[in-house]
Formats: C-alpha cells, structure tokens, sequence
C-alpha cells in the first residue's frame, strides 16, 4: 500500500491502465483458445481432390510456388492426413473427387487405398461413410488405376455423362540403341544375368526374350491384384470382373447395371447425401493436414 501512495494520482492511474490492459489481453487470448476450440470441433467432411498433384516426397518450395493456386501434397502428408481422420470424432465422412484422368502410380494408389481402407474400419468412431465421386473413369485414356482406387471407398458415384473404362493395363518401353548409333554414340554397361535390363534402353533395339518375359509377369501380377481387389470390394467374381472389363468402355447407366457403379450422381447431390451444410461443411485434405501440423507445432512450442 505504501508503494501505491508513493506513485502518486498519475502512477496509480498508470498501473491500472497497465492492469486493465492485462485483463483485457488475457480474455482476447481465452476467446481466442475457445474460438479455436469450436473451430477445432466443428464437424466437417474432407475432400480428397485428385485433380491435386500428390508427390513422393515432401513438396519443394518450387513445387508450392508454381502450384500456388493447388498445392501439391506428398503422398505422405495423404495418408497422414487420413489416418488422423479416424480418431477424428469432427470428420463425419471423407468424399474424394476427380475430375480428369490425371494418372496415379500404382504404389501410390495402393496406399491411399489401404489409408481409406483403415478410415473405413476404424473402430473409435464407425459407420462414417467415404464416398468416390467421379467424373469419368478412363474417357480419354486408361481408367483401370482410378477405378481400383475407387472400390476403397464405401459408394462410388459417376457423373450421368461419365465412361467407365477399366480397359486393362499396357507398358511401354523405348530403345535407343538406333538412335545413339546414329550419333556416333556405342553404350557400354555392366549387367549381370539376362533379367537385368536397365541398360536395355541403350543396348537394344527391342525386346529381348528375358525383357518381356518380366514386364509380362509383373503387369500380370499387377492386373491379378486389381481384379482381386474389385471383386472383392464390389462383391463380384473374379472371373465376372475380367468379363467386364472385355466390355469395356461402359456407359454409366450400364456400369450401374453391372454393380461396377453404385448411382449417378453429380457432385452436388453427392455431397448433399452426406449431409454437408452449413453445420457440416467440405475441408480439403491438404487443408485439414496444414491445421493439423500447425496445432502439433503450438503444442511442441
């Protein structure tokens, strides 16, 4: 009390100021926690969008730069982002759009497909649903890839207009050995055993017999595993999804027919089926991983 006497009528007037200023700061900074805190529990449905670029590694500050309108994420953060999704209890479904025939490789696809997998099995918070809803599958090139994608998810949707075109796999290979020979250049490498054909690109002019032998049997792996996994998502036999993809390309309406397809559906009607408002809006992924990774980072601080 003898220190407040002592600063005088402008002193004390001073520290309460300095005191209300206090006050006041610490209720800004405790709406603000509450503002987060209801922003944080706010439910929402993610949005995997693969017109995005998905990347092996971490996006480069080049990468985020020249995709500034849509930034690309790695498949990492993907399946990150998924996977923090099914202890979510505010993540109420995941929806995943393509609009385009943007090509995925296949190791990639298998692991968004596992992470949905998971989401989809999670026991904490069950019964959400994750929708695919597509524009087209293969319309202007291979769908086979997208496709398998797709049967992860509990319903998959196609725009009325779309095609189905799960036409099978095909790989390529160049030869350069012509063409290096026509520029004076004569290619000279080390390979042990005839199945090592890496440098076949620069020795030969075809395929040897050992060089497609393998690539046969490994697309032939490849296609066994993604029929496996249509029938077996779609409920339909192996040998009924080898038929099918003989057919193909499929209207939509005949991919319905065939169970390959649960409706028509454009995506607005998708994303109202799921229940998405004003109470319930659409996140995108990449923007649910980038919360994510700023809370983890407050909390370390």
């Amino acid at each position: 009390m003898e220190f407040v006497r002592k600063l005088g009528s402008r002193g004390r007037t001073g520290l309460a100021v300095v005191g209300g200023l206090t006050i006041a700061g610490q209720y800004v900074t405790w709406k603000q926690a509450q503002n987060l805190k209801a922003k944080a529990s706010k439910d929402r449905v993610l949005q995997l969008d693969l017109t995005m670029t998905i990347t092996e590694a971490a996006p480069s500050l080049f990468d985020q730069v020249v995709n500034s309108q849509r930034p690309p994420m790695s498949l990492k953060q993907v399946v990150d982002a998924i996977e923090s999704a099914s202890s979510d209890p505010s993540v109420k479904g995941i929806v995943c759009t393509q609009a385009s025939d943007k090509p995925l490789s296949m190791a990639t696809m298998q692991e968004i497909r596992n992470a949905i997998l998971a989401f989809r099995g999670a026991q904490e918070h069950p019964g959400r649903p994750a929708v695919y809803a597509g524009d087209t599958f293969g319309e202007s090139g291979q769908g086979t890839g997208q496709y398998y994608l797709a049967t992860a998810f509990d319903k998959v949707y196609l725009q009325p207009t779309g095609l189905v075109g799960i036409v099978g796999l095909h790989s390529e290979s160049f030869f350069l050995k012509g063409l290096l020979a026509r520029m004076g250049v004569q290619p000279q490498f080390l390979a042990y055993f005839e199945y090592k054909n890496a440098a076949n690109m620069f020795t030969q002019d075809g395929f040897t017999k050992q060089h497609r032998e393998q690539t046969t049997r490994l697309m032939d792996s490849i296609f066994r595993q993604i029929v496996g996994g249509i029938a077996a998502a779609r409920g339909i036999d192996e040998g009924r999804v080898r038929a099918m993809i003989d057919e193909c390309p499929l209207t939509g309406q005949a991919a319905v027919d065939r169970g390959l397809v649960d409706n028509l559906r454009y995506h607005d009607e998708v994303l109202a089926e799921l229940g998405v408002g004003k109470e319930c809006p659409v996140q995108d992924l990449a923007k649910y991983h980038k919360d994510l990774e700023k809370a983890k980072k407050k909390k370390e601080d």
